[in-house]
Order: C-alpha cells, then sequence, then structure tokens
C-alpha cells in the first residue's frame, strides 16, 4: 500500500477528479494505492487523517483492488473517493474475525474490538463515492454471537458500511456511484431473509446512542446478492433521499428486499427512479412501530420506480409493502402523507400465505395514503391490497393501470379487506375489486 502525502488541492483541479461534486473543493486530499496484499492497516490511517476535518478532507483511492480487514473510524468529516465504480474495488479478506465473539456489541468498534461489518462510521459527514465493495467467501467472517436477527452464532457480515452515532449531532451521509456486492450462499451459513454472505449493504442506524439524524442521499448506486441492499432503522428528524431524479436512480439487483425503512421520525422519505430486479422478498418495505415507536410521523413519497419480483418459492413477497401499527404496538408515528405514483410493476407470486402477502402494493393498518397512476403487470394474490389487522381509513386509489395483471384463481385485481374502512377506488371497468371493508366507494372496478 501506498499513502502519498496530503495535499490542498483547488476545486478547479478537483472538478477534473469528480465533476459535480462540490463538496471536495478546497479539501485536504491524502491518495492511496494498493500493495497487492493486506491492505488494512494504510486504509485505516489515510481514513484516520479525515477525523474532525474542519474544512472537508478526501481519501482518494486509486484504480485497482484493495485487500481489508474490518475498518471503523470515529468522526470521519470528508469524502472517501475511489476512481470509479468499475475501477476502485474494497474487497474484504477471507476469515473476518470478530474480536469478542459474544458481546462484540457492548463496545466501540476498533482494532480491539472488530465488529461484523467491513467499514463503520461512527459520527461525522460522511461521503462515499465511485467504488464497489466486494464481499466474496461465503462464510467471510470466523463467526460470532448475533442476537438481533437470529440470535445464535453467525457467519455473515452484517453490513457492508455501517453509519452510525455514538452522539445525538447530525450526521449527514451521500453514497453516490457506490456499488455493494454479496454472494448467494448455502441457508445454513447464509442470512435470515435470504441466503446471502451479506446482510445489508449499506446502513444507517443506531447502535450506541439515540437516533441518527441528518441529510442522507443514496444516488447512482449498485445493490446486488445482499439480504437487503439499503435499510435505514430508527431514524430522527431526517430527510432521505434515494434516487431523486432519473439521472440519479440506484440499482438493486437479486436481493432479498431491496430497501428497509423503519421507525422514522419528523423524516421526509423520497424514493424515486430505482430499478429492483429480480427482489427475492420485498422491493421496499416500510414500517412505523417496527422497532423503537416514534413520537411524530414521516413523509413517504415512493414514485417512478420500476420493480421486478418473481419467488415462488417464498411466502413474504410482495413489490412494496407499507405498514403503520407493526406488530400492534400502536404508536403516534405514522406515514403521513403515504404517496406511491407512478410506479412499475411486473410480479411472479406463486399463492400468499398471509393478507399482506403476494402483492404489488400492500397497503397494512395504513390509513390516508394516495395509490395513484401505477402500472401493475403479471400474476400474484391481489395488485393492490388494503386492509391488516387495525383499521385502514380513507385511503385512496385511482387511476391505477391492472389491465395487463392476472389474479390467482378466486381473487381480484384490488382487495379492500375487512379492515379498511372508507376508502376509495376509481378505475377501469376491466379491473375487479374485492371489497370486504366498511363505507368504501367503488366507481368503475367491477366488484366481485
Amino acid at each position: 500500500m501506498k499513502i502519498k502525502g496530503s495535499a490542498w488541492l483547488t476545486a478547479a483541479v478537483l472538478v477534473g477528479l469528480t465533476a459535480g461534486t462540490p463538496h471536495l473543493a478546497r479539501a485536504a486530499v491524502t491518495y492511496v494505492s494498493p500493495s497487492g496484499g493486506d491492505d488494512t492497516v494504510a486504509l485505516q490511517e489515510a481514513l484516520n487523517t479525515c477525523i474532525g476535518a474542519a474544512n472537508g478532507c478526501v481519501v482518494q483511492l486509486s484504480a485497482g483492488t484493495f485487500h481489508t480487514r474490518q475498518l471503523a473510524v470515529q468522526n470521519f468529516r470528508g469524502t472517501l473517493l475511489g476512481a470509479g465504480k468499475t475501477k476502485t474495488v474494497i474487497l474484504a479478506v477471507k476469515d473476518l474475525e470478530i474480536t469478542d465473539k459474544n458481546t462484540w456489541f457492548l463496545n466501540l468498534p476498533g482494532p480491539t474490538n472488530t465488529w461484523p461489518f467491513l467499514v463503520t462510521f461512527l459520527d461525522g459527514a460522511i461521503n462515499l463515492q465511485g467504488f464497489t465493495i466486494r464481499i466474496s467467501e461465503e462464510k467471510p467472517t470466523t463467526g460470532y454471537f448475533e442476537p438481533f436477527i437470529v440470535g445464535t452464532d453467525a457467519y455473515f457480515v452484517w453490513a457492508a458500511v455501517l453509519v452510525t452515532n455514538t452522539n445525538t449531532q447530525p450526521m449527514p451521509s451521500s453514497v453516490d456511484e457506490v456499488g455493494f456486492e454479496g454472494m448467494v450462499v448455502n441457508d445454513s451459513v447464509g442470512t435470515p431473509i435470504a441466503p446471502r454472505n451479506v446482510y445489508v449493504a449499506y446502513t444507517v442506524q443506531p447502535w450506541l446512542a439515540g437516533l441518527p439524524t441528518g441529510a442522507y442521499t443514496i444516488t447512482s448506486s449498485d445493490f446486488v446478492r445482499t439480504a437487503v441492499g439499503a435499510g435505514f432503522w430508527d431514524i430522527g428528524p431526517s430527510q432521505l433521499t434515494i434516487g431523486g431524479n432519473a439521472a440519479k436512480g440506484n440499482r438493486f439487483n437479486n436481493t432479498g428486499i431491496g430497501i428497509t425503512l423503519a421507525d422514522f421520525d419528523s423524516s421526509r422519505i423520497d424514493v424515486s427512479f430505482n430499478r429492483l430486479a429480480d427482489t427475492k422478498g420485498i422491493g421496499l418495505f416500510a414500517a412505523q412501530g417496527f422497532y423503537v415507536p416514534q413520537e411524530k410521523s414521516s413523509a413517504l413519497l415512493i414514485h417512478d420506480n420500476a420493480l421486478e419480483a418473481n419467488s415462488p418459492a417464498w411466502i413474504w413477497n410482495s413489490g412494496i409493502q407499507i405498514w403503520e401499527n407493526f406488530g400492534g404496538q400502536n404508536q403516534a408515528a405514522r406515514w403521513q402523507p403515504v404517496q406511491i405514483f407512478a410506479n412499475a410493476f411486473e410480479i411472479s407470486f406463486a399463492h400468499g400465505a398471509s393478507f399482506f402477502d403476494q402483492n404489488a402494493i400492500s397497503l397494512v393498518n395504513v390509513s390516508g395514503a394516495a395509490v395513484l397512476g401505477n402500472r401493475v403487470s403479471g400474476t400474484g394474490e391481489n395488485a393492490i391490497y388494503v386492509g391488516g389487522d387495525s383499521a385502514s381509513n380513507g385511503n385512496t386509489l385511482a387511476g391505477n393501470m391492472l389491465e395487463q395483471f392476472r389474479p390467482h384463481a378466486g381473487k381480484a385485481d384490488i382487495l379492500l379487506d375487512t379492515t379498511s374502512e372508507y376508502c376509495t377506488v376509481n378505475g377501469s371497468g376491466n379491473n375487479t375489486v374485492t371489497d370486504k371493508g366498511t363505507g368504501n366507494i367503488v366507481n368503475g372496478p367491477r366488484k366481485q
């Protein structure tokens, strides 16, 4: 590994390296090249140069493959920058060791207490751009006790990148043109959501303090063969954009769940212009009340995405599945408003085992949602499901194009289940609706 000394680069020079990245202007830059061997120490030293940086800081990785064990840095303020998503690769070495296999999560991660995460950022302001993280071993770790998901020993990498906090200060993070690659593995060593060697590719969540807050963006990035692509759990007042416009959409391929959004407080979320292909479970899963009940509601906009899901062997499947009051926690925080519009679905699902499964769009215990102008083709239980185990009130379904969808035998394009109340459905007479609810209004589609 070669580390070339820090230098000050002007905005003009940096624009040549990373056009359209204004936060890199006038930043201290440390250049790093791969050695062909274990690059962990040099990578860690380079990341450390950005600790507490007042004017921003850049760790510039050259083209090539960097081999590394776990990396952890606190209060990193700057950019980890590669030469391009297909040119710079950060590759996990074999047999990642977790120092304290049973209680690793009780102390801060670092050289003397390694966690089952490949790269961990604690606090700071983190920008990731222009490289791929690859984890290519069936058993990437030597094993550790995993108490949160499986409750037993595990071998998968919990996350390729973890962004977490040790205090209540805002902790913004951006991901742009980054690849995350795991692999399909045997069920006995894979994650519980899908047999993968990585649980979540990129995640923001609290492990050591209160709720993370900040502005979070994920753009032009690839998530391939991980159980969860991008996961956000227990987030305080924040703004999250995944995609955002047609030029910045992300690609999720062969994931168990493409995107997970759980327990947001006073936030605004925009998931748009992404492509989710070959999804094995749920394209997008959003739940209030999943782990930590919040007090205030958050806005959720999901639009202009393309979702392909086909998994006849799975039970828990949906293109988009939105929950409130998950697990009956009856929390105050809701998704308000919920707007799901202009998405395209191609699904192929076997018969479901529960009411919210095997649908393109499932609204579970959700009230006040607008589901507008979505196109659904393929086969499943229903194109759109509204219901749950508590009231789903005042939802509006209009202009959805379901003519190319084929519901399973005895099912309808749209199901308003027994807990749906005062919902409105406007659509084509070629569509069918089963209305089991109370006070619902159906204009156009045929009831059955």
